[in-house]
């Protein structure tokens, strides 16, 4: 017995050394003073963060690629983080990784008691769960709603919700969270924060950021598409704001970045 004691013993510390990489942090950067988006959804968060005591403690923002779903997590936890919380800003990959690297019910007690240890739980890209087995699927499942009987806090964001399996009736018992739908930006919205972008860059024309604003596409493709476009011009030597619209849009066939 005592052999077979010690032969496990590394194991263990093995399984607990797995997760200790996880930093109890967040990007500082990504706060609501510059958070893009001014929806309506999203308007009373800021300075509605006593959701513990009012039983919305557990949330879920979901949105498609670029809508602001990573940002605003972010915020949220840097307000949580600002008001001297235990925070853990993670990832469902990161999860995910962890979980299929412990072998043993006892390291992923182990696991989930750490995760417990924190009074917020923040984590993105929870479309990675979807059609995953039942152990990590079961896992995440009873973290939530150990989070609601503890009273933790408990946000999570999915940027692809096709892919958000607490919609699933098979799951949508195990997840009581409060749902927050971002919606894409509109042009208009896509145009101001461009133009916010390029405050400093005397070279960047509005006619550019109207055609590119014009087009429907993730945040992401929008900022690609004028910094692709801001160097290509650099480099050959072209005035931006000597062309046209239609000299913008087929010098630089704009159409082929979204």
């Amino acid at each position: 017995i005592a052999l077979l004691f010690f032969y496990l013993q590394p194991v263990k510390n093995h399984e607990m050394d797995i997760w200790n990489f996880l930093k109890p942090s967040a990007a500082n950067f990504q706060t609501f003073e510059n958070y893009f988006s001014g929806q309506a959804e999203i308007a009373g968060l800021e300075n509605d963060f006593n959701w513990v005591q009012n039983g919305k403690c557990q949330a879920i923002i979901s949105g498609s690629p670029g809508s602001g779903v990573t940002h605003l997590l972010h915020a949220i936890s840097n307000k949580w983080i600002e008001a001297g919380k235990k925070v853990l800003f993670t990832t469902g990959e990161t999860i995910i990784y962890i979980l299929k690297r412990i072998e043993t019910e006892e390291g992923r007690g182990s696991f989930k008691n750490y995760l417990l240890s924190f009074d917020m739980l923040s984590i993105d890209n929870f479309q990675f769960f979807y059609k995953k087995s039942f152990l990590l699927t079961d896992f995440i499942s009873e973290l939530a709603e150990e989070c609601q009987q503890k009273r933790k806090s408990f946000f999570v964001g999915c940027s692809n919700p096709s892919k958000d399996i607490t919609k699933a009736k098979k799951y949508s018992k195990l997840f009581p969270l409060t749902r927050i739908n971002l919606k894409n930006s509109s042009s208009q919205n896509v145009f101001r924060i461009l133009k916010n972008l390029c405050e400093h860059e005397e070279n960047i024309p509005d006619q550019l950021l109207y055609l590119i604003s014009g087009y429907n596409g993730s945040m992401q493709e929008y900022i690609n598409c004028l910094v692709s476009i801001r160097f290509k011009s650099k480099a050959e030597g072209i005035d931006l704001t000597s062309l046209s619209i239609e000299e913008l849009e087929q010098r630089f066939t704009i159409k082929n970045y979204f």
